[in-house]
């Protein structure tokens, strides 16, 4: 009788020995596959990230062409309404020079008129001196004529110089006229040339826009197919390295069952598991820098400090893990309700317990430390502090206090 109960003892024995380096073998393995998937998917995002700044840079480019093409068409439009005003400007300057040179010519065409005239007149005089003013003199009626005679002839002469006076300074004035006119409409011209030319310019400078344009937009929606195939890839990628975390998570709340008691009874007394830390430097429910929901509290604290048990349980996991580093899962049994509550502290700089290993309510089992996947907002010196229940991750603050 002995005998045969001694056989399954041994039996018994031998199997749970063999556990943990069967365990240890499996867990290995999940974490090596989390760890290339891990790995797969960063590359896939730094590849989406660098196509879509590609994308990003090649659009504010669309749009600093449209810009300029838009400040260029507004150019181009003030340019054409200043050449149609030196346009109307020159057709006015035009017409008042020929206005001018035909005032000049009908002043000119008067002045000879007139010259002419007294020319005529100057000649009758001479004949009355040379022998005509005595028949001119028998014909006066009175005295007075005969006295005022040689003034009226130099009143006639008066009034031809001062005649031909005026018609001289009025031929001048619109010669004036005329010549200013024709400066003013050489001036219209030379703008309205310089506009022209400036205008050509424009327009072969839109033309080489527009073609920048056009490469540009082309090189915008490849790019943009790029990031989108891209995207997809990543989201296989990002898919893959969750399906890895996923199976990692499934084996850890296995190795939880394998090791915690059926009678062990969690009395969801828990304790913050470090007696001082500077803050919480990312709470539960926040998007990581991966965009992940990050499923735990960290608490940033210096590197070494001392980290306790949250409550009393059975170690089921301790470890390293590509992302977690150092880490240390306690299993603490089930609640009056049957919820199976599990604690995981990770980034350990090291651990001082052992799986299978019973522990109390504030019994030190680690140090913090900035092992594992650390960066950015995430890195530094921290505890990553997990609570699941039932296998499913928690906010610990619901259940852990925070001080």
């Amino acid at each position: 009788m002995k005998r045969f109960f001694l056989f399954p003892l041994i039996f018994f024995m031998a199997v749970w020995t063999a556990l943990p380096v069967l365990a240890n073998s499996t867990l290995d393995q999940l974490e090596d596959n989390l760890s290339q998937a891990q790995e797969e998917y960063q590359q896939e995002a730094d590849k989406l990230e660098e196509n879509q700044q590609a994308a990003e840079n090649l659009e504010n480019q669309v749009n600093s062409l449209k810009g300029q093409a838009s400040a260029l068409q507004t150019q181009l439009a003030a340019v054409y309404n200043q050449m149609e005003t030196q346009g109307a400007v020159l057709a006015q300057a035009q017409q008042e020079a020929a206005d001018a040179q035909a005032a000049a010519d009908q002043a000119q065409a008067e002045y000879n008129q007139a010259y002419d005239q007294g020319k005529k007149q100057l000649a009758a005089m001479q004949e009355l001196h040379d022998g005509g003013d005595i028949a001119l003199l028998s014909q006066l009626t009175d005295l007075y004529q005969l006295l005022t005679f040689g003034e009226v002839l130099q009143d006639m002469s008066r009034q031809n110089t001062h005649l031909l006076d005026q018609l001289s300074q009025k031929a001048e004035e619109y010669n004036r006229r005329k010549e200013e006119a024709q400066q003013a409409a050489a001036q219209a011209q030379a703008a309205q040339e310089s506009l022209a030319g400036m205008q050509d310019k424009l327009n072969q400078t839109a033309q080489q826009l527009a073609q920048a344009l056009e490469e540009s937009n082309q090189a915008l929606e490849s790019a943009q197919a790029q990031a989108q195939a891209q995207e997809a890839i990543t989201q296989q990628a990002k898919a893959a390295w969750l399906k890895a975390q996923a199976e990692v998570d499934a084996y850890v709340n296995q190795q939880s069952g394998n090791y915690t008691p059926p009678d062990l009874t969690c009395e969801l007394d828990f304790r913050c598991p470090l007696n001082s830390y500077s803050y919480i430097s990312c709470y539960y429910g926040e998007t990581d820098y991966k965009g992940a929901i990050h499923g735990a509290t960290d608490f940033a604290a210096p590197g070494g400090t001392p980290i306790y048990a949250a409550a009393a349980g059975v170690v089921s996991v301790a470890t390293t893990h590509n992302s977690y580093g150092n880490y240390v899962q306690i299993s603490h049994g089930t609640d009056s309700q049957g919820r199976r509550f599990d604690t995981l502290y990770a980034h350990m700089q090291s651990y001082c317990v052992a799986v299978g290993q019973q522990v109390e309510k504030g019994q030190l089992i680690g140090y913090v430390g900035n092992t594992g996947d650390v960066v950015g907002k995430y890195g530094g010196y921290h505890l990553h502090l997990e609570l699941r229940v039932n296998g499913s991750k928690v906010d610990p603050l619901s259940y852990i206090p925070a001080k």
